[in-house]
């Protein structure tokens, strides 16, 4: 249980510092320049080993897969409450960041849900968080690299329109989407899944060409 919570908590801040990130984003007006500031909450999160989605479900073992579903359910739910707890928080401020184009753009996306554009745009998503975080992992002796990959991941991923469920949540929480609270689900639901596809998708191809090469 202790393990859980431990782990529950680590994803509660993860959320509050993707949220940190989503409002230099949101608050600068240059987007490249902001895009690089976003990189901050993955790094962060990254240096102080907290629970993000996106960055471990890349990382799913299918062999150990009731536990791998728990700890994964776990950090998601974490990851929910603390988007849920910094975007509330950031609504009701006094920091006014409550209509950007940001939002605007993820509204529209809402109320239309363009199955496939979404899809591939967190699928793409999920490949460059995945990079980001994978080269800590196997390249961790080389960290102004790492920095320099995963800081280009996360703008490469903005600046692009991909989609980051995280990050989502946060622009809902935070913004006055006016579209069906059924299409924020749906909304929500198609980026997890895309993320979720586009992360185990690479890293089972990078692991079967380590295995044949």
């Amino acid at each position: 249980m202790k393990y859980y919570i431990s782990m529950f908590l680590r994803a509660v801040w993860a959320g509050i510092f993707i949220g940190v990130g989503a409002t230099a984003l949101m608050a600068i007006p240059v987007p490249v320049v902001g895009s690089v500031f976003f990189a901050l909450g993955l790094l962060t999160i990254i240096r102080l080993q907290l629970k993000l989605y996106t960055g471990v479900v890349g990382f799913f073992d299918f062999k150990n897969f009731q536990n791998e579903v728990n700890s994964l359910g776990t950090i998601y739910f974490g990851n929910l409450v603390g988007t849920f707890l910094y975007g509330t928080c950031l609504k009701f401020s006094e920091l006014g960041i409550t209509s950007t184009n940001i939002l605007a753009k993820k509204a529209d996306l809402i109320i239309n849900l363009p199955f496939f554009h979404i899809l591939f745009a967190a699928f793409m998503c999920g490949v460059l968080m995945y990079t980001g975080v994978m080269v800590w992992r196997n390249y961790k002796d080389t960290e102004i690299l790492c920095t320099i990959i995963t800081i280009l991941c996360v703008s490469v991923f903005i600046l692009s329109g991909f989609e980051h469920c995280i990050a989502d949540m946060v622009y809902l929480f935070a913004g006055n989407c006016e579209a069906p609270v059924q299409n924020q689900i749906a909304f929500i639901v198609l980026v997890t899944l895309g993320n979720a596809l586009g992360s185990i998708s690479f890293h089972q191809v990078l692991l079967h060409t380590q295995q044949t090469s």
